[in-house]
């Protein structure tokens, strides 16, 4: 039977008509404009001389509003199912009363906090400039030991955008001196000054966000070394005055970034108000079948199996318009273009998502690479512009390079096989829905990312996922809950082809003679995230340059789709630019289709060549793997 229990052990004499319907999700499966609504039952209870007991006094008229809302424990058959808020009002004799359970009893709390007013204990400790500028280098050289650390990000705008500025940067890396330098020439801002600028890990973050909710952070995907090294990158200057959270921009809510951050990583939080636990998973961790509840002996029907109507994926993430290192127009122009600088295409790509989270353009050296913004950075006063989208970058440590040198080589947080691996499943999981009965005991201990199997009719072992399950606890007592389990079946190997399109800015080409565009496909029809760049080599003896302009992903065996490369002239005289020859290295052509006809390739030994193609030069050329 049904239990309501206070904090003094008292329990609640519900109506015997009393039903409670209870719905638990799995956040991985909820939209994130839904992600933290409140879980509310409502019921009723007579006004009966042991109700008022249970209640205290609020059945007076001089009782204190304070006493209308009590924590309670939900029994069914001695089984815990959830704690929560207990709120009532008193009406004709009847105590209606609403429970607010798991992440309920602090929703309100989260949609109105603003993260940077809460006040964490963790204030840096303040050092002298040798100490801090080996503190500096030791967050990059062992940043599992840190909550933050000060890798280098360009951002020659950081004080204004006309100064001159002496270092462009945001921890300004002294690379002969394998070093971090600090320079303050005067208090404030001042051109000759260095800047330096805490980037946290966004475990870290959220591990000081969920304390200050009381609860505690945990789950295998903290321990996971590629999700701490992601990393929140912030606009404001480094102060011993300044706590983590400090960092965050104006404006943002608890709420709101665990929305985007759960989109953005596919993360979700399950909550726990009898431990005071949150426990948060990644697809990676989520798909992972560690435990199993068998419920095959009390599945009495599968009432549905379904697949998405939509194929496939297409997603982006929204550039922040206020970067200007973002913005894609020719030089020189008054327009400005802001675009996804990747898209993510999961199989036919019908639905689209755009991810409001995203991240900062990256330059490719030849030994390392650097995120750049061009951004004003706000030093702590109030300036002008105090409210920015979140965006996040990746972090590893120091990266080793020739002659015994290593850089703090930070990178953009880009699209990823990980996220592809989250729209795959969508894509190939398969909607079960089942309707069982099921012990009390046994249902008290499912958790909303539990994993359900059972055999179907052919006697198949079916394990899928839950996305949602839903029951009702009655006052009467029942050995048998009713239950109904909407759920995703476990897919291990992907079948779905994925790509990653880097965007290829038409200005690239502005100006310059193309001598031939390019695709590449492969003719198992297959569509691997790379990239291909077609090489172009002068004729012997010439003083004709040219460059190639990589083919950023693959088309289909007709030529559609993908993203094209491209092979430029950059000097030389019109008989200098004759005669060059076309070389593939490391990789094995069959064949090119040029105006609808095939061209092979001669194998050289250590590359493939091709003296030209013939056809019409507007119309890219397909490479057949």
């Amino acid at each position: 039977m049904l239990q309501i229990i206070n904090n003094k052990g008292q329990v609640l004499q519900p109506d015997p008509d009393t039903i409670i319907p209870v719905e638990v999700y799995n956040p991985l499966f909820t939209p994130s404009g839904e992600l933290f609504q409140e879980l509310i039952y409502n019921a009723q209870a007579g006004l009966t001389d042991h109700n008022k007991s249970f209640i205290g006094s609020g059945h007076l008229v001089e009782t204190s509003t304070t006493e209308y809302e009590l924590p309670v424990q939900v029994l069914y058959r001695g089984s815990t199912f959830f704690v929560g808020m207990f709120r009532y009002k008193i009406v004709d004799q009847k105590i209606n009363f609403e429970l607010k359970v798991n992440f309920g009893t602090v929703a309100k709390k989260v949609q109105m906090t603003v993260i940077r007013e809460i006040m964490t204990m963790d204030p840096p400790t303040y050092l002298a400039k040798e100490l801090f500028e080996k503190m500096m280098k030791d967050t990059c050289t062992n940043p599992e030991d840190y909550p933050y650390a000060f890798f280098p990000v360009y951002n020659k705008t950081w004080m204004d955008t006309t100064s001159k500025i002496d270092y462009p940067w945001m921890n300004y890396w002294d690379h002969a001196a394998q070093k971090f330098t600090t320079v303050t020439a005067r208090a404030g801002m001042d051109s000759r000054n260095t800047l330096e600028v805490p980037f946290y890990k966004v475990s870290y973050i959220l591990k000081m966000i969920f304390e200050y909710l009381n609860f505690t952070l945990k789950g295998e995907v903290l321990s996971d070394p590629e999700f701490n090294s992601i990393y929140l990158y912030t606009r404001r200057v480094f102060s011993n005055t300044m706590t983590s959270l400090c960092y965050m921009p104006d404006e943002l809510t608890i709420g709101d970034l665990l929305k985007q951050i759960s989109e953005r990583l596919k993360l979700n939080f399950t909550y726990n108000l009898i431990t005071g636990t949150v426990t948060a998973e990644n697809i990676v961790t989520a798909l992972k079948v560690n435990t199993v509840f068998d419920i095959t002996p009390y599945v009495e029907s599968i009432s549905e199996l379904s697949a998405d109507e939509a194929k496939g994926y297409t997603v982006t993430l929204v550039p922040d318009s206020t970067d200007k290192a973002l913005n894609l127009a020719a030089a020189g122009s008054d327009k400005e273009v802001f675009a996804p600088l990747q898209t993510l295409i999961v199989g036919d790509g019908e639905n689209v998502e755009e991810l409001q989270i995203s991240t900062l353009k990256q330059v490719d050296l030849e030994e390392y690479s650097y995120p750049t913004v061009e951004q004003f950075t706000d030093f702590n006063a109030l300036g002008p512009d105090q409210t920015w989208p979140v965006r996040l970058i990746q972090f590893k440590g120091m990266k080793t390079l020739k002659g015994g040198k290593v850089f703090p080589e930070a990178t953009a947080f880009d699209l990823s096989e990980q996220d592809a691996t989250y729209y795959r499943f969508r894509n190939e999981s398969k909607k079960i829905i089942l309707n069982a009965k099921i012990p009390a005991g046994v249902l008290a201990t499912f958790t909303p990312t539990a994993k359900f199997g059972f055999k179907s009719k052919q006697g198949t072992f079916v394990v899928a996922m839950n996305s949602s399950y839903k029951y009702s606890l009655s006052a009467s007592a029942t050995e048998l809950v009713t239950v109904k389990i909407e759920s995703q079946s476990i897919v291990q190997n992907f079948k779905t082809p994925y790509t990653i399109q880097k965007y290829s800015n038409p200005s690239d080409l502005e100006g310059k003679l193309v001598i031939l565009r390019y695709k590449f496909c492969y003719q198992d029809g297959s569509f691997p995230n790379e990239s291909f760049k077609l090489e172009i080599y002068p004729k012997a003896g010439s003083t004709a340059k040219f460059e190639s302009m990589p083919a950023n992903a693959p088309c289909d065996i007709a030529g559609v789709g993908g993203l094209a490369g491209a092979c430029i002239s950059m000097g030389g005289s019109r008989p200098e630019t004759t005669g060059y020859t076309f070389r593939i290295y490391n990789k094995v052509p069959l064949y090119a289709i040029s105006s609808g006809r095939k061209v092979l390739f001669t194998n050289e030994g250590a590359y493939y060549s091709s003296p030209g193609f013939g056809g019409d030069p507007s119309r890219p050329v397909i490479i057949v793997f």
